[in-house]
């Protein structure tokens, strides 16, 4: 029964998008008893690095693309939680949380599409208050997230730093495209990436 509940979405998913449909979003949580998630299949990145976009401080150049980004990351942070990762301490709390910050992403990118993100800075900014939130509540659950590990035999499981540090990325572009600097401590601030070169050892 699962295997033909998935067919199903999977094609659903299909038809929607060539129908101009919008996205089917991972929605594990939302529905009640141990359902498949409901998600749009993304695809995969093409061979080679990804080209460096130069981000600058304050444009909003890059707003529509980096807020689907970041809707499309904690979608498949969401995805990979749900499918690989239950068997960690704390899954359902941890879960919980990441849910949150993408629908926090949702709200954001919903915002951009209204065009907000051009609209002249007030105090009470949405974006900006949405950011921040996020930024908030990401670093204080990326720390345990990075310490679980997938289920003994799961398939398709992606390791969890890598998917934390993409998402990573693109919410502090999206903040620097925004004009919006982190308000949290110097000891929150984001790891340096694992791929970074480690400097050598003094003598």
């Amino acid at each position: 029964m699962m295997k033909e509940d998935m067919s199903f979405w999977r094609f659903a998913a299909v038809i929607g998008v060539l129908w101009g449909g919008s996205p089917l979003i991972h929605q594990a949580m939302a529905q009640p008893g141990p359902q498949a998630p409901r998600y749009q299949p993304q695809p995969s990145p093409g061979p080679g690095p990804a080209p460096v976009v130069r981000i600058e401080f304050g444009r909003r150049t890059d707003a529509d693309r980096l807020a689907n980004q970041l809707v499309t990351q904690a979608n498949a942070l969401c995805l990979q939680l749900h499918q690989n990762y239950q068997g960690n301490p704390g899954f359902r709390e941890g879960y919980r949380e990441m849910y949150d910050i993408l629908q926090e992403s949702q709200r954001i990118r919903d915002e951009v599409r209204n065009g907000t993100h051009r609209a002249p800075r007030r105090e009470n900014d949405r974006i900006a208050a949405s950011l921040h939130k996020m930024d908030r509540d990401f670093h204080a659950i990326e720390r345990d997230l990075r310490g679980w590990r997938a289920a003994p035999g799961s398939r398709d499981a992606v390791r969890l730093d890598q998917l934390l540090g993409q998402f990573e990325s693109t919410l502090h572009d999206m903040m620097e495209d925004y004009g919006e600097k982190s308000r949290l401590p110097v000891a929150a601030s984001p790891r340096p990436p694992v791929s970074s070169p480690v400097p050598p050892a003094r003598r």
